[in-house]
């Protein structure tokens, strides 16, 4: 009995190391169609830096290995600090973000980040979700992190703007009302 452990455990490990063993693939742009397209996906996206991405990373090779029995499901990760083409083709704009794909359909995961909620959404809870778009059939070229960095600014910059505009026509209309209220009245009757 002692030998049959040892040889599972020895088993196991050398089919972990030849990549037998389901494990997070990362994905890149280039790679992308070929590994991607028509397969059953679910990938977490994520940036470097994020505490919450860190702690979604543990949490998501831990989903890996219990999906080892479901061979028809690929379990991913997209750093998006380096593949932000990607992230911007399936508008993610919050991280972690987990996304399911299924045939052309995609599905965003906005339960808690809990293991056993995960993997009900990865083996088909995700189909209770209303799909919030088709696959995208061409990926967004990466850009600079300045691009990014206006392309983030400029919705508050637009509000700011729109504040700032309405802010002064009402401080304009405010000092007029207040010098007709203080002008005297110069006009005499029955002149």
């Amino acid at each position: 009995m002692r030998l049959l452990i040892l040889y599972l455990i020895v088993y196991m490990s050398e089919a972990a190391n030849a990549g037998f063993i389901h494990a997070v693939r990362q994905l890149h742009r280039e790679s992308w169609q070929e590994e991607v397209e028509g397969r059953e996906w679910i990938i977490l996206f994520t940036i470097q830096g994020c505490t919450h991405c860190s702690r979604a990373m543990s949490l998501w090779n831990q989903l890996a290995t219990q999906l080892v029995s479901d061979s028809m499901l690929q379990v991913g990760h997209v750093d998006c600090t380096k593949e932000n083409g990607i992230s911007r083709s399936f508008s993610v704009q919050r991280f972690p973000t987990i996304l399911r794909i299924s045939r052309d359909e995609v599905f965003e995961y906005t339960g808690s980040r809990q293991a056993h909620m995960l993997l009900e959404f990865a083996r088909g809870g995700f189909k209770q979700y209303t799909s919030y778009m088709r696959h995208p059939t061409v990926l967004l070229a990466n850009t600079s992190d300045l691009w990014l960095l206006v392309e983030a600014l400029w919705d508050p910059f637009k509000t700011a703007l729109g504040w700032s505009v309405g802010l002064a026509v009402g401080l304009k209309g405010v000092a007029h009302l207040c010098l007709r209220l203080t002008r005297p009245n110069t006009h005499k009757k029955g002149d």
